[in-house]
C-alpha cells in the first residue's frame, strides 16, 4: 500500500507541471500564433502550445503534438538564435525524451541541457531542467542523495530569481523525501501548509494531496480524508483534473480502511471510470491501481478484459511493464479462481523482479512475496508458500513497517499452523500481539500527553480567574478608602472595622476555592485512574482468552477423533467471540459498552476467514447503529456465533452456494430482533426437539437476555431472539459524573 501511495503523489506532481500554463489556454495559443509574423514572438508561442500539450491527459494526444510544435520552434529559432529559446526547446525534447523512454539514463538526456544553460546564465531553464532531472532520478538508496541534490540546485536557483510557486513546489518534494529517509515529513508539510499564499491553488492541492499520503501511512484516516476532501473543493475551484483520478482511489481507499464498503465501492467506480477513460496503449504505471479497483468491485472478469485489450492494443516493451502485467493478471486470475495461469504469472513477476532487483525497493519485493505466499495458502501448498511469507516479513521488519508486518505475520501464523509447526505459529502469534500491543501503548501516550496539556490549561484559566477577583477585591478597597475621605473621625473606625471583615471574607473565600479545587483535582484524578484500570482489565481478559485459543488450538494437534476436534474448534469460535469484545472495549474511549455494528462485521469476517468460505457463501448484513453493555454484548456475541457456525457447516452440503442474512432491528421502543437466515437445505430434525450443545446454549443464552428464543425451517433455517434493549447503560461521562457525586 505505501508503493501505490508514493506512486500517485509522485505521478500527480508531476502531471500538474511546474509551469503556470493552463492546458485549456491552447486554442488562445494557436489563435494568436495563427496572426503572428514570423518573428520571435511566434518563437514564444510555438513553445507556450508545445508546453500546453504536455499536459493533456492521453500521451497518445500530445507527444506528436509536442514533437511538431518543438520542430516549427527550431526550425524558426535557427534563423534568429536566442539562446534562451534554444534552450527551452532543448529542455522540452529532454522532457519528451524521458516521458517517452523512462528507462533511459535520466543524467544523460538532462545534463547537456544544465550544461548550457550555465554556459547562456539561463537560470530559469537550468531550474526547470534539475526539477526535471531530480524528479526522473529513481527513489533507492543509492540515488537518493543525488536525487535530492538535485532538488536543492533548483531551490537555490528559484529563490534567486524570486519564483516562488517553483520554490515552494520543490520545498514539498525535499519534505516528502524525508518518508524515503525513515523520517516523518508532518511537522514540514503543516509549516509549508501556513504559508502557503492563498492564490497559489495549485500547491494547495498538491499539499493537501501530500498530507492525506502522510495521515494515511499513520493509520489516521479520518484526517486523511479531511485533506482529500479539501482538495476536491479546489478542484471544483480550478477545474484541474490531473488530481481528480488519484484522489478518487485515494478515497476508495481510505473509506475501505475505515469499514465502510459500501462507500469505498462508489469512489472505486468513479476512480475506475477516471483510469480506463485515460488509459493510453504501452502505459501500465497506474495498471495495478486500475485492476485493484475492479476486484474491489468485484468485477473479475471485466478486469481480465480491460487487461486483455491493453496487452492486445500494444505489447509491454520493457521489464517494468511486463512486471506490471504479470502482476495483473496473476492478481485477477487468482480471484477468478483459475489458480494455474495465476501461478505462470507470479513465477514470472518473481523472476522478473529478481532481474530488477538493484531497482526496486525493500517495499516492492515485500509487496511481491507476500502476494505470491498467501496465493500459496489459498491455493493449499503451504511448503511453498513459507519462503516467500519469511522474505516479505524480512524486508517489511527491515523497513519497520508495521502494518505490512502484522499482515505478513497474520499469513505466517495460518501456514505454520496448517503445516502442524505450532511452536513457530506461536511465536509468531506473540511478535504480532507484541506490536498490536505497542501501537495501543503508543496511542494511550498520545492520549495521556492531551490530558496533560488540557490540565495544565485548565489550571492557567484558574490562576486568571483568582487574580481577575482579586483585583476585583482591591478595586473595591480603594473604592472604599476613597469614601473614608470623607468622614473625619466617627466614619474612620467604622471604615477600618468593614475593611477587616472584608479582608477576612477575602481570605476566607481563596482558602474555600483552593480546598474545592483540591478536591476536584483529586476526584478528577480518581476517576482517570478508574477508566485506565477498567482498560487494563478488559486488555488484559483479552490476552487470556487469546492464551485460551492458543492452548486449545495447541490440543487439537494431538487428538485423532473427529468429534472431539470439532468441538474443540467450536470452543474456540466461543471463545474468540467474548474476546472481541474485550478487545473494541479496551481500545475505545467507551469501556462500558461496544458498538454492535462493528462487532457483529468483525465477528463475521473472522468465522468466515476461519471456515475459508472463500465465495460460495455471501453474507448480506442489516445491522442498525446499538451501543450495547458488554453483560448483553457477550451472550448476544455467543448466539450469533452459534447460529452462524451451523449455517455454515450444516446449511449448505457439498460444497453449494449460499447467502447468510444476519439482522439486527428495533420493532418496538426498546425492543430488538435479532435474526440469523440463510437459504440452505434447512434442518433435518424437528427444530424443537433437537438437543445438541448448540441449541441448548442458544436457549440458555435467549434466557439470560430476558429474551424469546425461536427457530423456524422453511426454506432454509432462520433462528431468531427477541430482547429488551437495557437503556440504562451509561456512557462514560455519565459514569464519570455518578463516581464524583457518589464521593
Amino acid at each position: 500500500m505505501r508503493k501505490y501511495l508514493i506512486i500517485m503523489l509522485i505521478t500527480c506532481v508531476q502531471q500538474t507541471g511546474w509551469s503556470q500554463i493552463d492546458p485549456s489556454d491552447t486554442k488562445q495559443f494557436m489563435s494568436e500564433y495563427v496572426k503572428s509574423q514570423p518573428d520571435t514572438n511566434r518563437i514564444k508561442l510555438l513553445l507556450r502550445i508545445a508546453e500546453c500539450f504536455f499536459y493533456k491527459l492521453r500521451i497518445e494526444d500530445r507527444m506528436d503534438s509536442v514533437e511538431l510544435y518543438l520542430s516549427k520552434a527550431q526550425k524558426l529559432n535557427n534563423q534568429f538564435r536566442i539562446a534562451t529559446y534554444q534552450n527551452t526547446i532543448n529542455f522540452m525534447n529532454a522532457k519528451r525524451h524521458s516521458i517517452l523512454n523512462p528507462y533511459d539514463d535520466p543524467q544523460v538526456v538532462f545534463m547537456p541541457v544544465i550544461n548550457q544553460c550555465r554556459k547562456t546564465a539561463d537560470k530559469k531553464t537550468e531550474m526547470l531542467a534539475w526539477i526535471e532531472l531530480g524528479y526522473r532520478i529513481s527513489y533507492d538508496s543509492l540515488s537518493l542523495s543525488y536525487k535530492q541534490s538535485c532538488f536543492q540546485h533548483a531551490l537555490k536557483l528559484a529563490k534567486e530569481l524570486n519564483d516562488y510557486p517553483s520554490e515552494f513546489r520543490v520545498e514539498i518534494y525535499l519534505s516528502y523525501m524525508k518518508l524515503f529517509r525513515g523520517g516523518n515529513p508532518l511537522d514540514d508539510q503543516l509549516g509549508l501548509l501556513r504559508r502557503i499564499k492563498s492564490a497559489d491553488l495549485t500547491n494547495e492541492m498538491l499539499l493537501y494531496f501530500d498530507l492525506s499520503v502522510t495521515y494515511s501511512m499513520t493509520g489516521e484516516y479520518e484526517k486523511s480524508l479531511s485533506y482529500l476532501q479539501k482538495q476536491l473543493n479546489l478542484l471544483g475551484v480550478t477545474r484541474d483534473s490531473t488530481f481528480a483520478r488519484h484522489a478518487f482511489w485515494r478515497i476508495s481507499q481510505i473509506y475501505r480502511m475505515l469499514g465502510k464498503p459500501t462507500e469505498a465501492t462508489e469512489w472505486a467506480k468513479t476512480a475506475t471510470d477516471f483510469f480506463t477513460g485515460t488509459m493510453i496503449p504501452g502505459v501500465y504505471n497506474e495498471l495495478d491501481q486500475i485492476i485493484l479497483m475492479f476486484i474491489q468491485q468485484g468485477r473479475y472478469r471485466e478486469g481480465l478484459e480491460f487487461i486483455k485489450k491493453q496487452t492486445a492494443r500494444k505489447k509491454p516493451g520493457n521489464q517494468y511493464d511486463q512486471r506490471k502485467i504479470h502482476g495483473a493478471f496473476a492478481n485477477i486470475y487468482e480471484h477468478l479462481e483459475m489458480y494455474d495461469l495465476a501461478e505462470t504469472n507470479y513465477l514470472e513477476l518473481y523472476r522478473l523482479a529478481n532481474e530488477q532487483k538493484g531497482k526496486l525497493t525493500k517495499d516492492d519485493m515485500g509487496f511481491i512475496c507476500s502476494g505470491i505466499g498467501s496465493f500459496y495458502f489459498k491455493k493449499g501448498e503451504y511448503k511453498k508458500a513459507v519462503p516467500y511469507l519469511e522474505a516479505s516479513l524480512k524486508n517489511y521488519q527491515e523497513l519497520r513497517l508495521v502494518p505490512h508486518t502484522m499482515n505478513t505475520l497474520k499469513w505466517l501464523i495460518k501456514v505454520d499452523s496448517a503445516l502442524g509447526n505450532y511452536d513457530r505459529a506461536f511465536n509468531y502469534l506473540k511478535l504480532r500481539t507484541s506490536m498490536s500491543d505497542s501501537v495501543f501503548t503508543a496511542d494511550r501516550n498520545r492520549q495521556i500527553e492531551k490530558l496533560t496539556v488540557s490540565y495544565k490549561t485548565d489550571q492557567k484559566s484558574d490562576s486568571i480567574r483568582i487574580l481577575q477577583q482579586t483585583q476585583q477585591l482591591v478595586q473595591l478597597q480603594l473604592q472604599q478608602t476613597k469614601a473614608t475621605r470623607n468622614w473625619i473621625i466617627a466614619g474612620a473606625g467604622m471604615l477600618l472595622i468593614i475593611a477587616g471583615l472584608l479582608f477576612r471574607q477575602g481570605q476566607l473565600r481563596k482558602k474555600n476555592n483552593k480546598l474545592i479545587h483540591g478536591k476536584n483535582t483529586q476526584l478528577q484524578h480518581l476517576v482517570t485512574e478508574k477508566d485506565w484500570l477498567v482498560k487494563e482489565i478488559h486488555h488484559r481478559v483479552k490476552n487470556n482468552l487469546q492464551i485460551v485459543m492458543s492452548l486449545l488450538n495447541s490440543q487439537s494437534a494431538y487428538i485423532q477423533n473427529a468429534a472431539a476436534l470439532n468441538a474443540i474448534n467450536d470452543s474456540q469460535h466461543r471463545v474468540h467471540a467474548m474476546s472481541l469484545i474485550h478487545q473494541k472495549l479496551y481500545g475505545s474511549e467507551n469501556v462500558s459498552s461496544i458498538d454492535m455494528d462493528v462487532y457483529v462485521r468483525e465477528l463475521v469476517s473472522y468465522l468466515r476467514d476461519s471456515f475459508d468460505t472463500r465465495h460460495r457463501i455471501r453474507f448480506e448484513l442489516n445491522i442498525e447503529p446499538l451501543q450495547m453493555d458488554v453483560s448483553q454484548a457477550v451472550p448476544l456475541g455467543l448466539i450469533l456465533n452459534e447460529a452462524i457456525t451451523n449455517s455454515i457447516k450444516y446449511a449448505f452440503p457439498a460444497d453449494r452456494n449460499g447467502v447468510i442474512l444476519i439482522s439486527l432491528s428495533h420493532n418496538l421502543a426498546n425492543h430488538y430482533v435479532l435474526s440469523i437466515t440463510d437459504n440452505g437445505v434447512g434442518l433435518m430434525a424437528d427444530p424443537k426437539k433437537t438437543g445438541s450443545l448448540g441449541m441448548s446454549l442458544m436457549k440458555g443464552l435467549s434466557e439470560d437476555l430476558d429474551g424469546n428464543f425461536s427457530i423456524e425451517n422453511s426454506n432454509g433455517t432462520t433462528v431468531k431472539v427477541s430482547f429488551v434493549y437495557d437503556p440504562s447503560i451509561k456512557n462514560h461521562d455519565a459514569m464519570a459524573a455518578t463516581f464524583i457525586s457518589n464521593n
